[in-house]
């Protein structure tokens, strides 16, 4: 019944529409054609004055009650008028006493009719607020944001335009509800919804995915415009709970993807995952706001049709990996960055920087085949589950051989685990044998997992990284690999500071 009444209302009585200079036209047109049919059908004796209650009705139900006065009180001129124009002095008195009644009943008309439009315009307000509005944060709830973005994306594609989507994550929430109670879980959801409003504009659309995840739809808005908000309302953020919530140590944090439409994605289920990858990747890759980009799209120009389908099975690997391995989720993301600083210190172009990145993305496709067990064990690995490990660079390459447009990132997976000296694995390639791109590797990978927590051992700081890497050379690593990578991470402080400059989405 809701949505029989909200149709009649938008499309056939259309109150809440503000009229404009055609409607006001075209009410002329109808008043004076019904003003005329009157006067020629015999002026004060025609019995088509009920037409202006016609006109009356129809425009206070399509503009309501102050515009349906105005219709009224139009109508009752042309009444009038047609009382006084040539009529005979007996008449006059008689004829204009009785339509006096009937103005009087117009303005009744249109009163009530305006008023019962506005009751009901009040009523359906409250009923679509309820339907789509979160209760806790006033923002608009998950099923409106659905709708919404499948708005605005067929206008997009209209009007050939585009938008950014963005997904926002509060860090350690639930930490936070548990530490001070779902009550000030509560208050602080809904300071951070106004935090968004206060910061977006008018013509975008904030809503609360659910739990601590939120969304904003900025029509018309890139990738560097959305990323600027994004860095304003994380500053907002900090500024605002630091100072009144006492959040993890006084300290919090939002994680925020972004994915663009038609760029990254072309349909709304795409849109919304790219924009999850991309907030989990800030999150994971200590970046707090990630444009999305993946390496592994830019192969798709290259590929036929049944290569396409293998590289979405890849993607959709990895992110098993990512879900199985939590203590290296983002780690392939990280190990991009650190690899291509470290090709770009030594010059690597073109096609063969592109084979590393490639190949740093994908180096651990092969844990697939590993239990979750294994991956996660806080002890130290039976010499068993080591031998198990050891397989995951052959495994790799198996996967991605089918797949042309990557063979030659083949050295990389399966020879970046290969040292110096001759200990590494699979085979225990030496010096030169091992492929450069894959010593290359070698360092970006033992760097990450240096500086990351792991079930076995807490991470270490960059300067003990660097003194590791160091410490290592011509043994497990290429010493002018290391000096290559050292020379530009050394002016930093910590790991964070590296990964903000030289994030990915530079890539």
């Amino acid at each position: 019944m809701l949505s029989l009444w909200n149709y009649f209302q938008k499309n056939i009585t259309g109150c809440s529409f503000v009229p404009k200079i055609l409607d006001v036209f075209i009410l002329l047109i109808f008043f004076f054609s019904i003003t005329f049919i009157i006067y020629f059908t015999g002026a004060h004796e025609s019995n088509y004055k009920n037409l202006y209650f016609l006109l009356t009705i129809i425009y206070t139900l399509r503009f309501g009650l102050n515009f349906g006065i105005a219709v009224s009180m139009l109508s009752s001129a042309g009444i009038v008028f047609n009382d006084i124009v040539l009529q005979p002095a007996l008449e006059y008195n008689i004829y204009l006493e009785s339509d006096l009644i009937t103005i009087a009943i117009l303005f009744l008309t249109s009163w009530l009719l305006g008023n019962f439009i506005k009751t009901e315009e009040k009523r359906l307000q409250q009923l679509e607020k309820i339907a789509n509005v979160d209760g806790l944060t006033g923002l608009y709830n998950h099923r409106f944001f659905q709708e919404k973005l499948d708005w605005e994306i067929k206008k997009c594609e209209r009007n050939k335009k585009s938008l950014a989507l963005m997904m926002i994550d509060i860090d350690f929430f639930k930490l936070y509800n548990d530490s001070y109670g779902h009550l000030k879980g509560d208050i602080l959801l809904k300071e951070f919804s106004q935090i968004i409003l206060s910061n977006i504009r008018k013509c975008d659309t904030a809503a609360r995915y659910g739990g601590d995840e939120f969304t904003v739809i900025f029509p018309d808005l890139d990738g560097k415009q959305a990323r600027s908000i994004g860095e304003r309302l994380q500053k907002t953020i900090k500024e605002k709970f630091n100072k009144d919530f006492n959040f993890t140590n006084n300290t919090m944090s939002v994680s925020i993807g972004i994915a663009l439409y038609p760029e990254h994605a072309d349909n709304k289920k795409d849109l919304i995952k790219k924009a999850d990858e991309a907030m989990y990747k800030a999150k994971y890759v200590n970046n707090k706001i990630q444009l999305y980009y993946s390496v592994l799209d830019d192969l798709k120009s290259t590929m036929n049709n049944s290569e396409i389908e293998l590289l979405n099975s890849i993607k959709t690997l990895i992110s098993i990996i990512n879900a199985k391995d939590r203590y290296t989720f983002g780690h392939s993301e990280r190990v991009v960055c650190y690899t291509r600083v470290i090709a770009e210190a030594l010059g690597l172009k073109g096609k063969d920087l592109k084979t590393l990145i490639y190949g740093a993305y994908l180096h651990d496709i092969g844990k697939i085949e590993i239990d979750r067990e294994i991956l996660n064990k806080q002890g130290a690995l039976t010499e068993d589950e080591w031998e198990i490990i050891k397989k995951h660079p052959n495994w790799g390459a198996d996967i991605i051989k089918p797949i042309s447009s990557l063979v030659d990132s083949l050295p990389v997976i399966l020879y970046h685990h290969e040292k110096m000296d001759g200990t590494g694995y699979p085979f225990g390639l030496k010096g030169r044998e091992i492929p450069l791109s894959a010593r290359i590797l070698a360092v970006a990978d033992s760097f990450d997992a240096m500086t990351s927590d792991r079930p076995y051992k807490k991470a270490m700081s960059l300067k003990e990284a660097i003194k590791e890497l160091e410490r290592d050379c011509n043994t497990h690593f290429d010493s002018k690999i290391v000096r290559a990578f050292v020379q530009v991470i050394d002016k930093y402080k910590n790991v964070d500071e590296i990964l903000d400059d030289l994030s990915i989405k530079d890539f």
